[in-house]
Parts: structure tokens; sequence; C-alpha cells
């Protein structure tokens, strides 16, 4: 009997359901989202990054920015969400041309963080959306962070990859415009870079690299402690990842990146 009624007890503990508050979600949010897509066919390696809004009437409304087969897109969107108390998260984004894209997550149990996917069919499966400030400063983006380099060099006649891109380092950040980066190897050629914020939370990373310049779009989130954010030059599908120093990531191929660079 006693083991019966303890069993009782734990059951509820062992298998309870998440539960959000919904009226806790809406907010401005950085999100990227990357993987291979064959939405136009051909499985081929594609990266966006955002930075939305989704008021408390159920509207979402924002810019996206995307790199696909190495051609660098950007377009405002608007859209609706639904979001429920088991912490899951349906939206849908139409773009200033009229095409539909959608998307579906779940929700972390503080509100703050989303897992999500692209659910067009053959759509990119490994996304992030984060809370972020409805307005940044430049200070924001200040300390000692961790920062991560993923992605692909591919052919723009193709769009199929022609290298792999890894890449990790610390990276100082001044709190004005300058940045400093570290890479975890010993030959770092990256070392003096910028930043600028263009509003909204959304920043302009410059990495100049062997004459030339790297370039990125990125979104500050969580309060500044991390940054979310893709290669935006021509033939380079990257992403980045930048959080406040934790840990270390797999070590970098530099020359690789900058043949990203047209």
């Amino acid at each position: 009997m006693r083991y019966a009624l303890l069993c009782a007890l734990l059951m509820p503990l062992g298998y309870a359901a998440d539960v959000c508050n919904p009226a806790t979600f809406p907010g401005a949010y950085g999100s990227i989202l990357s993987g291979n897509t064959t939405i136009s066919g051909d499985s081929l390696p594609s990266a966006s990054v955002a930075r939305l809004v989704f008021d408390s009437s159920g509207k979402v409304s924002g810019t996206t920015s995307a790199n696909f087969s190495g051609y660098f897109l950007g377009n405002p969107v608007s859209g609706d969400y639904t979001v429920k108390d088991d912490c899951s998260l349906d939206w849908r984004l139409q773009d200033e041309y009229g095409g539909f894209q959608h998307f579906a997550g779940k929700l972390s149990l503080d509100g703050k963080r989303v897992a999500f996917s692209q659910t067009d069919p053959g759509g990119p499966q490994h996304g992030v959306m984060i809370r972020s400030s409805e307005s940044c400063l430049s200070s924001d983006f200040r300390g000692r962070y961790r920062i991560a380099f993923n992605g692909f060099i591919v052919d723009l006649d193709t769009g199929y990859p022609t290298g792999r891109i890894s890449m990790s380092g610390i990276l100082e950040a001044d709190g004005n415009t300058g940045l400093r980066f570290t890479s975890d190897r010993a030959s770092s050629q990256i070392k003096e870079a910028s930043y600028q914020l263009e509003g909204d939370c959304v920043v302009h990373m410059q990495f100049p690299l062997d004459g030339q310049t790297l370039n990125f779009r990125a979104v500050i989130v969580n309060d500044g402690k991390e940054i979310l954010g893709i290669q935006s030059d021509l033939t380079a599908v990257v992403t980045i990842r930048i959080k406040a120093e934790e840990g270390s990531s797999a070590p970098v191929s530099e020359k690789s990146l900058a043949s990203g660079v047209k």
C-alpha cells in the first residue's frame, strides 16, 4: 500500500508536461537558422539571421537576411504566430514579394529561448531564437566572448560546397566599435576588427584578413551576453555564435574563410 501511494505521488513529477505562460512571450528576438535545404531542388547549404518582434496580438514583423548558395539577400517580413501553454510556437513570415515561410519550435520554460526549424518541405532544421532588447547601444557589446564560425564556402555557379569553415577563439569588444580576435590557433592572421550598430540591436562586424574584409550581420541577444549572425559575403554560407566566455571550441581555417570573399 505504501509503495503504491509513493508511486502515485511520484508519477506526476516524472511525467509532468512542460508548461509556459504565453503572455510572457511577446517581445523582440534574434535568430539564426542553418542547414541544408532542398526547397529549390538540390540539397544545398543555407544560413539566415533575423530580428523579429512578436507583439501581444499574434503579429510578428522584422527583417531577415539569408545566404543561400552563396548569394546574400535581405528582406523586411511580417506575419503571425501562435504560442501555447505547452511551450509550442508556430509562426509564418511573408516577404515583400508575397512568399511565405513557416516555422515551428519549442520555448524554454523561461520563455527567452526557442529551438526551431523551418517546416516547409525541405527547409533547414537547425534554428535558435533568443530574446533581444527593444533597442541596443554599442556599449551593450562589451567584454570578453567566445566566438565560433561554422559553415561552407560554396561555388556560385552550382551552389555546392567547395570547402568547410571551422574557426574559433576569443573576441574582445570594447563597447565602442573596436574588436580584437585571438584565434585558438597560435598563428592567427585576424587580430583587429570592428563593428557598427545599425539599429534595433543589429550589428555589422568586419574582420580584415589578407587584404580583404570578412563581413557579418548579427543580432545582439540575451542582454549582450550572446550575438547570433551570418557572413554576408558572396560564396560564404557561414554562421557565427558569440557567447560570454565559456569553454573552448574547435580550431580554425582562416584561409578557407577568406576564400569566401569576392
